[in-house]
């Protein structure tokens, strides 16, 4: 497992109190932790984990990120943490020269193939937290490349969801409602793009080949032991996002309708 060597202090901002850290990882020397001690509890950190194998899986770009540990050998340089922060923690690399995306930058990069697959893929984690803070944008010379990043409010109820809301999800049919759709707007997306029900088609059908059961599955056990979770709630997790996905037909059609609406 990785191993945080250094914690250098907090970021300052997100409501999961990111710091910044240094690992024992020659490929991500840089990092941000979200540790278990985190104001918005454990299952931020499942959710980032488990959303980062799916993207990963969708194809959808993303910071290199794990898990890593934090023991009596992390140094904990500005003394930022507490006891109840040891153990397994979540990191995304810290990326250098990235900016938060805007309507120039938006239009330059080289992955603009990426935005129907994002937004379905947030509909099937129904993240309602898309916001421009939660995409960067590399700003070095060269081809820029957007980054999706922060999943720690997803799967409907967001840091406190359980198997009674996703099955109760599943049995309101809401992957017919607007709510993903209609909290992120995704103007950032189709001001850049021309995103049509043909191109959303494409890429539903190419999430369904690459997030199978098997994919879904795996994603959900790479959650460490240290993050008590209750596994009918990692089952109802896993029936809920198979659910998803095995509609996004229908959800392709309503994105489409918005999108003729406007």
């Amino acid at each position: 497992m990785n191993h945080v060597q250094q914690v250098r202090g907090e970021v300052g901002n997100g409501s999961t109190c990111p710091k910044h850290a240094g690992l024992d990882n020659e490929d991500v020397p840089n990092a941000l932790i979200k540790t278990k001690g985190n104001p918005q509890g454990i299952l931020a950190l499942v959710n980032e984990i488990i959303c980062y194998h799916l993207a990963i899986d969708a194809g959808i770009a993303m910071p290199k990120s794990g898990v890593a540990l934090i023991d009596e050998d992390t140094d904990d340089l500005t003394g930022c943490l507490s006891r109840k922060d040891y153990g397994t923690c979540f990191f995304p690399q810290w990326i250098e020269k990235v900016s938060l995306p805007n309507k120039l930058t938006m239009s330059e990069v080289d992955n603009r193939g990426q935005f129907e697959t994002i937004i379905l893929f947030d509909h099937i984690i129904y993240n309602t937290d898309r916001n421009r803070g939660n995409l960067l944008i590399t700003s070095k010379k060269g081809p820029k490349k957007l980054y999706v990043i922060d999943h720690s409010h997803v799967f409907k109820n967001q840091t406190i969801w359980d198997r009674y809301c996703l099955e109760r999800g599943i049995e309101e049919n809401d992957y017919k409602d607007e709510t993903v759709f209609d909290a992120n707007g995704y103007e950032m997306f189709t001001e850049n793009a021309t995103i049509t029900q043909a191109s959303l088609k494409e890429a539903a059908e190419n999430l369904s080949r690459s997030l199978t059961q098997e994919r879904v599955s795996c994603a959900i056990n790479t959650v460490p032991a240290d993050w008590p979770t209750q596994q009918e709630n990692m089952l109802s997790l896993k029936k809920y996002l198979n659910y998803r996905i095995s509609h996004l037909e229908e959800i392709c059609e309503m994105i489409s309708g918005k999108l003729k609406r406007r």
